[in-house]
């Protein structure tokens, strides 16, 4: 839940939670006003805070952590601790580190986090999130982003409208770009278990073939990866072409899962596009675990 944050902020989010008129026109003056420039605190599961800008979409929401792709990360937390065993949770596209945070507060199993953000206005706020006073895990934070190559890129946004959490990755020539890695470039052990989350707004295929001998010599290893319909429009990739590409490398049990209202999907049918098979228009996050 949300405890701490500025109160001009709280009039704002309190009017557009309750449904009251005028919520959302206050927040955008706070906006255009520069107010909006600090950030909120909220407490997780195991009581440790965590920090997120006042201008992160639907940070208004006082329970954000108890829903955000919820069942998602109860699937993969469950999966987890059955195991028993460590984990390296690797984070591609890591945002302010709100996912990561919420995994590490419900399980004990994550050892190690390599959290990955190319946009520097909220790689700051992740490198907090997962700095020592913070987390009590090992974590690593690179302000770069994660595709098929090495070298720099350039972050690109969808429409001029977008918010730069939307913002992806493509290549640039000029080496005063954003750094750009492959996660076979981490060179990890042979036979760590790996839970790798890619949110990179339509580049997972890059990122997934720049991982190739991770997925292959990991020993358990999960995947989560959202399935945008608009995100799929745009890039030409339909997520069952990425589903396919991973069955070719490892099997793996699929599901599809919706954060509000909550609903788990289980994918069966390979052979047919993703969204045809599921109600539409939804934004999914897609668990794939892969078989021992």
């Amino acid at each position: 839940m949300r405890v701490s944050a500025p109160w001009y902020f709280e009039i704002a989010a309190s009017r557009i939670m309750s449904g009251k008129r005028g919520g959302w026109f206050i927040l955008r003056l706070l906006g255009q006003l520069g107010l909006l420039n600090s950030s909120a605190i909220f407490r997780l599961a195991d009581g440790s805070p965590l920090e997120i800008p006042l201008d992160a979409p639907q940070v208004y929401d006082s329970d954000l952590p108890a829903w955000y792709e919820a069942e998602a990360i109860k699937l993969i937390v469950a999966e987890i601790d059955k195991s028993g065993q460590a984990f390296t949770l690797i984070d591609c596209g890591a945002d302010v580190g709100l996912y990561t945070r919420i995994v590490c507060s419900l399980s004990k199993n994550i050892t190690r986090i390599i959290a990955f953000e190319p946009n520097e206005t909220v790689y700051h706020a992740l490198a907090r999130n997962l700095a020592p006073q913070r987390i009590k895990i090992a974590a690593q934070t690179y302000l770069r982003a994660v595709s098929d190559f090495t070298g720099f890129g350039k972050l690109q946004s969808p429409d001029p409208g977008a918010s730069s959490h939307a913002f992806f990755i493509v290549p640039s020539d000029t080496s005063t770009g954003i750094p750009v890695c492959t996660l076979d470039s981490l060179n990890l052990p042979k036979g760590d278990n790996l839970m790798i989350k890619i949110d990179v707004e339509g580049a997972e295929m890059n990122v997934l073939d720049g991982a190739l001998a991770t997925l292959r010599q990991a020993g358990g290893l999960i995947l989560q990866i959202e399935a945008h319909p608009e995100v799929a429009k745009r890039s030409g990739v339909e997520p069952m072409d990425i589903i396919g590409h991973l069955q070719k490398i490892r099997p793996f049990s699929v599901t599809a899962c919706v954060e509000r209202p909550a609903a788990v999907y289980p994918v069966t049918r390979f052979d047919v596009p993703l969204f045809t098979q599921l109600p539409a228009h939804q934004i999914y996050d897609l668990v794939l675990i892969a078989s021992p």
